[in-house]
This record gives structure tokens, sequence and C-alpha cells, in this order.
């Protein structure tokens, strides 16, 4: 597909983003001191995390929302200008910062995360005129992540039914906000985890038929619904279609899984705008998502090994 001439087709909303720390702690025991290593502290939260593996992919896009004032500088630092272009929102107060331990003993991962600042009143009408601005026909907004403190639910809303009637398509990957959305604003796409699916529909999702079903329970608030399963890929429901896409045996071992999702909705939209057909856009999307789970740093792929993991993937129609 064509880029919108006027900038980036894609513009991921940062709405709560976060600095990750991420420590490397042998034998951690809860309640006992412990020594660590500090394995990576970076720019994160789920749209930070859409948008740079969208830059390893090529793609450009544009990065806006909140973060502190003095972390804005550092976040912006870790993009490519040349490829994402960061418009952020500096508040005066500090940008929240999560803790992941990483225990290689045993194999395990422990996430603490931080709840930040409230956002102000008027910081969310600043956001609310910059978004109406972004907002185009041809334009796909990626609202990814928790919502921050002091911006309610019906504020939100009321920045995607603005955004919506400029005619831009909305796609949401937010846990906290997903049930009080749906069947209030129109969807373009929604990417549930098996939980939040779970949450979402209220139905069972232990067997492929059951996520399929579940999935298909949402078609009537969103036109396409991406289901991550972690290990076992994705599933793919839109247009009368479900397709399920996995790798087969990972190539090596998995090290950090934190920001996987991201990935593989990013490697989704890449293919989307590469004007991939269903099966290429899935193929895509596990090979990102999986090359994430070998990466240190959450949000982070390796470029040729998706490309390369593409063609391990394998696709399968599901039978609705």
């Amino acid at each position: 597909m064509p880029q919108d001439v006027a900038g980036p087709r894609i513009v991921c909303v940062a709405l709560n983003p976060a600095i990750d720390r991420t420590l490397e702690v042998h034998h951690l025991e809860i309640g006992q001191h412990a020594k660590g290593r500090l394995l990576s502290r970076q720019p994160a939260g789920k749209a930070v995390n859409v948008a740079r593996v969208l830059q390893h992919l090529g793609q450009p896009c544009l990065l806006t929302g909140f973060v502190g004032e003095a972390e804005r500088t550092m976040f912006e630092r870790s993009f490519d200008a040349d490829v994402v272009t960061t418009q952020l929102f500096g508040l005066n107060c500090p940008t929240r910062e999560n803790i992941s331990l990483a225990d290689p003993d045993k194999g395990i991962e422990t996430h603490v995360r931080d709840e930040g600042s409230e956002v102000r009143e008027d910081d969310q009408r600043r956001l609310a005129r910059k978004l109406k601005i972004l907002a185009k026909p041809d334009r796909w907004m990626v609202f990814a992540g928790s919502l921050p403190r002091g911006l309610s639910i019906e504020r939100f809303l009321d920045i995607l039914r603005t955004v919506t009637a400029q005619g831009a398509k909305v796609i949401l990957d937010s846990s906290e906000a997903a049930r009080d959305v749906l069947r209030r604003v129109p969807l373009w796409l929604i990417k549930p985890n098996l939980e939040e699916l779970a949450a979402l529909t209220g139905r069972s999702v232990g067997t492929p038929a059951e996520i399929v079903s579940a999935a298909l329970a949402l078609r009537e608030v969103a036109e396409t619904i991406l289901v991550s399963v972690g290990e076992q890929g994705c599933y793919l429901v839109e247009r009368g279609e479900a397709l399920h896409g996995y790798v087969k045996k990972l190539p090596q071992r998995v090290t950090n899984t934190v920001g996987c999702g991201d990935a593989l909705l990013a490697g989704f939209l890449a293919g989307r705008l590469r004007g991939q057909e269903a099966q290429g856009c899935v193929e895509l999307a596990v090979a990102a998502g999986t090359s994430a789970c070998f990466q240190i740093h959450a949000g982070e792929i390796d470029a040729v090994e998706t490309e390369l993991l593409a063609r391990r993937v394998t696709v399968e129609k599901v039978s609705l």
C-alpha cells in the first residue's frame, strides 16, 4: 500500500508508557536479599514496543502520547527519526518504571508494574486535540497499553469517537479498556491474548475450536480479531475466515516473553501495509512475535531473523 503523503499510515498512541528495567537474578527467592545484574533499561510500554518493532521492519510510523518531561529525550533518542516520528507530550511528573526479574536457573520471570502518576485534565485536552488532527481516513491509530491514572473510560471513549468520526481506523490492545469500549466505539482490529479473550466473551478458550468460537463472538464489535496465544502463535478471524499461525519448533530457547504480543501486532500491521494477504500477515506476525521472545530487551526483534522465521510459520485454516 502507498504511504499517506501527509505522514505515516500508522499512529501509535502511548497513553501510559514506561521505562522497563530488566534484572537477571539467579535463584530468586521472595523475601530474601538477592544480588542482580541490570540487563537493560529502556523506553517501553505496548504502543512504544509496537512502534519500535515497526521500525525494525522498516515501516514508518508516528509515536505520540504522554511521557515524563525528564525522560522525553530518552524516548526520542531510542528511535530512528528517519523511520519513527516522535511527537510526545512532556508531563510534569516522572515516567513510570516497571521492573522485570529474570531467573535463568528457574526459567521464570517476575514482573512488577508501576501504575504511574496521574495525568492532569489540561494534558488530556492537549492530547485529544492532537489526535483529532492526526486522525484521517487513511490512518491506522494503535491504542495499546493501560490507561494512565486520571484518564477516565468516558474520556478515553470520547477520544476514540473523535478519531473514528474523522475516518481513522482504531486498533485496540488494552486489557483495561477493552471491555468498556466494546460495542460503544467501532473498532477495526482488537488484539486480545487468551486470558483477555475469555474475559471479554465469558467463554472457555481451552481448545482451538473454543478460541475461534470466542473470537467469532467479537466480530460484531471489530472487523478483525487477532488473538495472541504465546508459543502457539496466533489466531486471525476476519471476513468469515479463521487462520491459525504457529512455528512448529522454536529454533532456540525463549529469553524474554515481555513485548512478544506487541511484536506480533506490529508484524501483522506491517504485513498489511506491504499489501500481503491474510496468510502472509499471519506469517509475519508470528515471526515477529517469535523473534521478540529470543531478545533480552522487550519490544525488540531481529529483522533478518524475522524474515527467515516467516518462512517457517505454518498457517492453517480453522473451520468455523
